[in-house]
């Protein structure tokens, strides 16, 4: 090892190899950006997909609620209708007894 006159070393090849590690460091960064930028660009795209599958979901789920209202308007217009006729002739045949028995009533009055 050679060293000067006021004892430091002497370091020959010190900066040629200073710059190769840089040099190597700046490659392994640049790589680094480049595989970074790659997988924020496939992130960026898996975020647009789940956006589009959630809205998906959403208007499944919006259209899902929309059929069973209108099975529940359904169900609800057929026993309606179920009920009519048969309500009709209770009442039908409640008036008519009623009838009857005012007419009972009203000789034996």
């Amino acid at each position: 090892m050679l060293r000067s006159s006021n004892g430091r070393r002497v370091v020959v090849a010190g900066w040629a190899r200073a710059r190769e590690m840089f040099a190597a460091v700046v490659s392994d960064r640049d790589s680094l950006r480049e595989e970074l930028r790659q997988v924020r660009a496939e992130r960026n795209e898996l975020q647009e997909r789940l956006t589009e599958l959630c809205a998906a979901i959403r208007a499944r789920q919006d259209a899902e609620a929309e059929v069973r209202r209108l099975y529940r308007e359904r169900s609800i217009a057929r026993a309606r209708a179920a009920e009519r006729p048969k309500h009709d002739a209770e009442l039908r045949m409640e008036n008519g007894t009623r009838d009857e028995k005012k007419s009972r009533r009203s000789p034996a009055a």
